[in-house]
């Protein structure tokens, strides 16, 4: 079993429009160092970046016990 897990900032467009581009990219690097080590933490591997989006999977290629409950608590980690 694996799970897949997408995140995306909520309010991502409307901050990102009155940031000059090399804001917005300094801001995205930080964002995406910090969730990607929550995510690695959790036994899940990042399949791709989106814009201010991630696709996370866990369970592969690292096989997990319960996916989900580390996919669920990466997540909230995230929130914090």
């Amino acid at each position: 079993f694996v799970c897949v897990m997408f995140s995306d900032i909520r309010g991502y467009t409307a901050r990102s429009e009155g940031m000059t581009p090399e804001a917005v990219i300094g801001f995205l690097n930080g964002y995406f160092e910090q969730v990607v080590q929550l995510i690695h933490a959790r036994g899940g591997s990042v399949v791709s970046f989106m814009g201010d989006g991630i696709m996370a999977v866990f369970g592969a290629p690292k096989p997990l016990a319960n996916p989900c409950a580390e996919a669920f608590t990466a997540a909230r980690d995230m929130l914090e």
